[in-house]
């Protein structure tokens, strides 16, 4: 690869690994969240606030730290660990929450 176009290729792929899993968990909790009872949608809509500044701080490492990490030969930082711990963590939230959260029940009639 030239150049120019590996810190590209560097800060897209950075940008999906870190960004997506908090992406997808902002967009599948609010779908989950009606389907939950009132308790349950409430302890999940006061963690949403978390999410978002998962999502931030992966950006943040996107945006300010990626440029920096093709300009010097240092490697992943502590930085970047934590960033892709939080992207981990988003992603298997997204995956257990099915599991987790179970539907509400159906009265019966």
């Amino acid at each position: 690869m030239s150049a120019t176009i590996a810190p590209v290729v560097i800060f897209l792929g950075m940008l999906v690994v870190l960004c997506v899993p908090p992406v997808l968990l902002i967009v599948a909790a609010p779908r989950r969240m009606r389907k939950l009872d009132a308790a349950r949608a409430e302890k999940l809509r006061r963690l949403m606030p978390a999410v978002w500044m998962a999502l931030a701080f992966n950006a943040w490492v996107c945006v300010v730290e990626v440029p920096r990490f093709g300009a010097t030969d240092a490697g992943f930082g502590t930085i970047h660990m934590l960033a892709l711990g939080v992207a981990w963590v988003c992603l298997w939230a997204v995956v257990a929450m099915p599991a987790l959260l179970p539907r509400r029940r159906k009265q019966a009639a």
